[in-house]
């Protein structure tokens, strides 16, 4: 279910959305039971997990040459409202399969590009990376673009929201702590994890327990783009608003937080704790899902992401 939060509500639950059972394809058009500002009917369970099988789309791709670093970058083409991708630390360009049909099965042209240090980009640590995407939108010709950015992904997003908000149409928050810097919320983010979660095998941490079980062919596909994902140590470029309470409270983007149910990085509880202190903000839960809803219940994620972007074009 999807909802408005204002400042001062006080979110007392968060629902959860119906499978998407039945629905054809990856575009979100056909989907039963959608949830706008309004929210949806329906039961979480049972999910449907049958196996989607990853599609092949079309792209362009291209490079962006800048003084320090070169930046790859994809584009299905299209002339409807524009959508930025940018992927988790497991990921790179090659990770939005399932976005790139389905949203651009919806009119959405789809943009997607690996930050410095993943596949295909320079590895060099220096910079902002709010300046990098304002150089790719230039490159692109792009005005104005509805983000979405998925786990590490979504610090960068929020960072391009808050201090290029003309740039910027919507903004979509996947699985993301979002890199607030706030002593307690930190607090609480470590005890979702143990000190040998890095340890453990990178499917474990970052897919769910129904998912891995369900479709094991998948798991491997995501482990293909897993592996080859980062092209040396893992590192976050600078950032141009400083990231704390203030600056959340300062969002003035519509933003959607989106979280599941088996995420071991942020549960919607904490989310929900940021989104009562933004301007704008809704947040829609996807049951049976871990970290990766882009990956695991794609058909759920692009219906959700679809709506909201209409909602602000």
């Amino acid at each position: 279910m999807t909802r408005s939060i204002g400042r001062r509500t006080v979110l007392a639950s968060i629902p959860a959305t119906v499978g998407l059972a039945g629905v054809a394809g990856l575009s979100p058009a056909g989907a039963e039971g959608a949830a706008g500002a309004e929210g949806a009917a329906g039961h979480a369970w049972p999910v449907d997990f049958t196996p989607i099988p990853v599609p092949d789309v079309p792209l362009r791709r291209g490079v962006l040459e800048l003084p320090d670093a070169r930046l790859v970058w994809s584009d299905t083409g299209g002339d409807g409202p524009v959508v930025v991708l940018l992927h988790a630390r497991s990921g790179s360009l090659n990770s939005w399969p399932y976005q790139q049909q389905g949203l651009r099965g919806e009119g959405r042209r789809v943009i997607a590009y690996s930050r410095r240090g993943h596949e295909g980009s320079t590895h060099t640590a220096v910079g902002y990376s709010t300046d990098d995407l304002i150089a790719l939108l230039d490159h692109l010709a792009i005005d104005q673009a509805h983000l979405v950015g998925h786990a590490a992904g979504g610090v960068p997003a929020l960072d391009a929201a808050l201090a290029r908000p003309a740039r910027v149409r919507s903004l979509s928050i996947v699985c993301s702590t979002m890199g607030i810097k706030d002593p307690e919320f930190a607090a609480s983010v470590a005890a979702l994890r143990s000190p040998e979660f890095e340890s453990m095998p990178s499917e474990f941490r970052e897919l769910g327990p129904s998912y891995r079980s369900a479709d094991p062919a998948g798991v491997r596909e995501w482990l293909k783009i897993e592996e080859r994902a980062l092209n040396g140590e893992f590192f976050m470029q600078g950032f141009r608003s400083p990231m704390d309470w203030a600056a959340v409270e300062a969002t003035a983007v519509p933003t959607l937080l989106v979280t599941t149910d088996a995420d071991n990085y942020i549960t919607p509880y904490l989310a929900g704790k940021v989104a009562k202190r933004m301007r704008r903000a809704e947040q829609h839960t996807i049951v049976g899902c871990g970290h990766c809803p882009t990956w695991e219940r794609p058909l759920e994620f692009n219906r959700v992401i679809s709506r909201f972007v209409a909602r602000h074009r």
